[in-house]
């Protein structure tokens, strides 16, 4: 059953355990800002036209868009700066609205609704805009170095630049990789063994390593244990550490042969470590091993790495990563 709650001066009615205030339009341009309240659910219909409609949070006198909707398309929250950030609860497109939920503000802030249309501006833009809107339509966005490309002393847009930056990208710029940036500036991002944004060469500049011997990749691979104390643990033939000891959690110790890596391995130093033993999981004291080998034991392979000492790798922060994993500088 719907209930409805009186207020004043507006209406207010309850659907699905949300409170929303009676939809708003937005403004028309030029006129007052519509003060919207905080800690509450709003449900506001989207820009009409060529407009631009926003909600920001005003703080003295600085205004702080934090959700939008422009051309007729959805609201969408932006940056803003809000710890509590503002949230569309719901897009209702069919019907041109959305309901936004407004989270708490500082006492002195408030927030408030507003439209824009450039095409009603009484000013013309500026150099700055008109660079800035170039730069958004012919790049991925624009930076403060490449709008003052396109401006002259007196911070207007000379008319040939645009065609001539655009000549000088055909004709004297090499191209850039979207795909290499991507990578460039997520890899450092990725701390196990995910396939997107890898990088391509162990030596790359931020390369991930690890000095445990177990990564999240291994689960269930098999890993083979061969020597006689110390024992090198391989998988695939590629020998991963050598221990002098690997002791069950009952009191067993592992000799010579191969075992499974069970599911909840954890792809850390000392974290924890499980192997099949007779059909069934069982704990190995002390945990994923670190990654040794005495100078008599090394692995088939073995990469001399440009690396003068141990600061020239950087371990990852608790966000990031898990104990053991590093950074190559």
């Amino acid at each position: 059953m719907r209930k409805l709650f009186w207020s004043v001066p507006e209406v207010l009615f309850l659907v699905m355990g949300v409170a929303h205030a009676a939809t708003r339009n937005c403004p028309v341009v030029g006129s007052e800002p519509v003060i919207l309240p905080q800690n509450t659910t709003q449900r506001i219909f989207y820009s009409m036209g060529a407009r631009l409609c926003l909600i920001s949070k005003i703080r003295g006198d600085q205004a702080i868009p934090v959700a939008r909707s422009y051309e007729s398309n959805g609201w969408y929250p932006t940056a803003g700066g809000v710890d509590q950030q503002v949230r569309i609860i719901k897009q209702l497109a069919s019907r041109n609205r959305a309901d936004i939920y407004l989270p708490p503000i500082d006492e002195g802030e408030s927030y408030q609704l507003t439209s824009h249309d450039h095409s009603e501006r009484s000013v013309p833009l500026s150099g700055r805009d008109l660079a800035s809107r170039f730069l958004e339509q012919a790049t991925f966005g624009p930076i403060a170095d490449e709008i003052n490309y396109f401006l002259d002393g007196n911070s207007e847009v000379n008319a040939l630049s645009f065609p001539l930056w655009v000549k000088d990208q055909i004709n004297n710029q090499e191209p850039t990789s979207h795909r290499d940036t991507f990578r460039k500036n997520t890899a450092t991002q990725i701390n196990k063994n995910y396939r997107p944004g890898l990088k391509l060469h162990p030596c790359k500049e931020n390369s991930i390593w690890r000095n445990y011997a177990i990564g999240a990749m291994d689960r269930f691979e098999y890993i083979e244990l061969s020597g006689e104390g110390p024992y090198t643990i391989s998988i695939h033939g590629q020998a991963r550490t050598t221990i002098d000891t690997i002791e069950l959690e009952d009191g067993n110790q592992l000799t010579s042969g191969s075992f499974q890596v069970c599911k909840h391995t954890q792809a850390r130093l000392n974290g924890k470590l499980e192997l099949k033993v007779a059909g069934n999981c069982q704990k190995v004291l002390g945990g994923n091993p670190r990654i040794y080998f005495p100078s008599s034991d090394e692995p088939a392979l073995v990469i001399d790495l440009p690396v003068e000492n141990k600061n020239d790798f950087t371990p990852l922060n608790n966000i990031i990563g898990e104990p053991g994993d590093f950074f190559q500088n």
